[in-house]
């Protein structure tokens, strides 16, 4: 018995995955007897995509490790957050853009790729930006802890982490609606926009806002509860004991 799991949508709109790597994916992940996906929007690709069938675990969030400082200071200028590779896709280039036009505010992207020298040219006549590289987990935490807003411009996604890290750490999110995140509820624990333009106006609302920053980080920190780990791992033990059992082992 083999059990695979899928947390990517399988359209592969991501331009770093090469031929070989979907080939090999097809030939080991595809092939298992049963299959889960980490979001219904990954579900619908794997079917739209391959035909196949599969269940829904989601991700987990260690919540016990990324939590919010609610006692801390507040920041003179609010703190705009991005965690992620520097890659198109993920669209680190409008939180430039969101910085260029916001200069009251302070935009920290951490992470690093393919983007990187050309962002960090163009952050050079931005002092509003700072861009921070990869940092450990513990490192990646205290940004969170430290931040008012993540913003989080990707456009193809299965569940990122990043977005329940965020929301643990008491933070409204402005992303895409494009892969439907479980994570964030469009108007209560952030917002979901259409296009590039529409984060904008999302966030400038955010930044407008101090009371609604914070209200839309609490409902962010009670909804991301539900994606802890301590109850994901009990589904999975579940998950397994039904499929032992299945095959005749219990």
């Amino acid at each position: 018995m083999s059990v695979g799991t899928i947390e990517s949508q399988t359209d592969w709109q991501d331009e770093t995955i090469t031929p070989k790597t979907i080939r090999l994916f097809e030939q080991t992940v595809l092939r298992c007897d049963y299959l889960f996906s980490n979001s219904a929007n990954v579900k619908r690709s794997l079917e739209a995509n391959y035909g196949l069938q599969s269940e829904i675990v989601p991700t987990g969030v260690d919540t016990e490790f990324f939590a919010p400082n609610w006692n801390r200071p507040a920041n003179p200028r609010p703190h705009v957050l991005f965690v992620g590779a520097l890659r198109a896709f993920k669209g680190p280039h409008v939180v430039l853009d969101a910085a260029q036009r916001c200069p009251q505010s302070d935009f920290i992207l951490v992470g690093d790729g393919v983007l990187a020298q050309e962002l960090r040219s163009r952050a050079q006549d931005l002092p509003n930006v700072r861009m921070l590289g990869t940092l450990g987990r513990e490192g990646i935490r205290e940004e969170y802890r430290k931040a008012d807003i993540f913003m989080f411009p990707s456009r193809w996604e299965g569940s990122p982490r990043v977005l329940m890290e965020a929301a643990a750490s008491g933070l409204p999110v402005v992303a895409r609606r494009d892969y439907q995140p479980e994570s964030v509820i469009d108007g209560s624990t952030g917002f979901l926009a259409g296009d590039d333009a529409g984060m904008m106006v999302c966030l400038d609302r955010l930044l407008s806002d101090t009371d609604l920053r914070r209200q839309m980080g609490r409902a962010a920190h009670s909804h991301v509860a539900r994606f802890s780990w301590n109850l994901i791992t009990r589904e999975w033990e579940t998950i397994f004991t039904r499929l032992v059992s299945a095959h005749g082992r219990v």
